[in-house]
């Protein structure tokens, strides 16, 4: 019976090794469980985190999106200013040397009527001369050679 005693006392050590064991394990378990806890609560902060940064990356391609139309639209606008402001430009040009030829005309016009009216003098001029040097010549060889004014009337 002693036998039987001291195997009681021993599986009773035994039990309590184990229970000693159990409960190591268990605070280990509860020790870990912790730690997961712990992990997902991090997990759930950067999967919000990350949630977030693609919420907003999201948002900023669209105002790039819409910001690069935008852009382009004003390009467009430009290149259609820059055409317009060239034909303008050619316009303007085209005019200005139109205007400068009729102003050059009409100047040359001027010059010419001159020109005409001074030729004209000067033809009439030039005949009148002619014509007193005519009247004059004869007297003047007339009277070189003695002859009298009333002899030549006569």
């Amino acid at each position: 019976m002693i036998q039987k005693i001291k195997g009681l006392v021993k599986i009773g050590e035994e039990i309590d090794s184990l229970k000693g064991k159990f409960d190591d394990t268990h605070d280990n378990i509860e020790s870990f469980k912790k730690k997961v806890d712990l992990l997902h609560e991090k997990f759930d902060c950067h999967e919000k985190k990350l949630d977030e940064l693609h919420s907003n990356q999201t948002e900023f391609l669209d105002n790039f999106k819409d910001n690069l139309d935008m852009i382009n639209g004003l390009k467009k606008e430009l290149e259609n200013e820059i055409y317009d402001f060239k034909l303008i430009k050619s316009q303007i040009k085209n005019k200005i040397v139109e205007k400068f030829e009729e102003e050059l005309s009409n100047e040359l016009k001027l010059n010419l009527e001159t020109l005409k009216e001074d030729l004209n003098n000067y033809n009439e001029i030039k005949n009148s001369i002619g014509v007193v040097l005519n009247d004059i010549l004869p007297k003047s060889i007339h009277l070189k050679m003695g002859v009298s004014h009333a002899e030549l009337t006569t």
